[in-house]
């Protein structure tokens, strides 16, 4: 059971390409075994403390997002502040809906669905207000106002 987790769960998260550009490793803690994957050289890590039959049925259905939403697995970030934008969609979304691995196959889902749409440029713009929301959610915790704000707030709240 052992060895079916980490070869299942190597051959799903290393062919995802579109993750290798912000992850460096995965870690699965089912039990008391760590499988570790290297996807890259990244120094950003994520640790999941998962039951392992959920592993596997999540990993054979391709519902690792239900993992991800449900309150039984415990996740750790490791120099990395979010999954959100640079794991969760491209991992649930892209690859768990659509089998997307690759920015190939990425921007044909993007084309399929922008020839889909009766607008381009409505597509196009929700895209660019999708992308700039993550970047600006992920890029305004690293501010130190927002740092100052959050601790005033918390001090007060009750």
């Amino acid at each position: 059971m052992i060895v079916q987790i980490k070869k299942i769960s190597i051959i799903i998260f290393f062919r995802l390409e579109t993750i290798k550009k912000y992850i460096g490793k995965i870690h699965f803690d089912c039990g008391s075994k760590i499988h570790t994957i290297n996807i890259s050289k990244r120094k950003s890590e994520i640790l999941f403390e998962v039951p392992r039959h959920s592993l596997l049925e999540a990993i054979k259905y391709n519902i690792f997002d239900d993992l991800l939403i449900g309150n039984f697995m415990r996740t750790r970030l490791i120099n990395i502040k979010s999954l959100y934008p640079y794991f969760s969609p491209y991992v649930a979304k892209y690859f768990d809906n659509a089998g997307v691995a690759n920015s190939k196959e990425l921007t044909q889902y993007f084309k399929y669905y922008k020839n889909l749409s009766n607008s381009s440029f409505y597509f196009e713009r929700d895209k660019i207000y999708r992308d700039l929301k993550g970047y600006i959610i992920y890029k305004i915790g690293e501010l130190k106002i927002y740092e100052i704000a959050r601790y005033i707030y918390r001090t007060f709240k009750y």
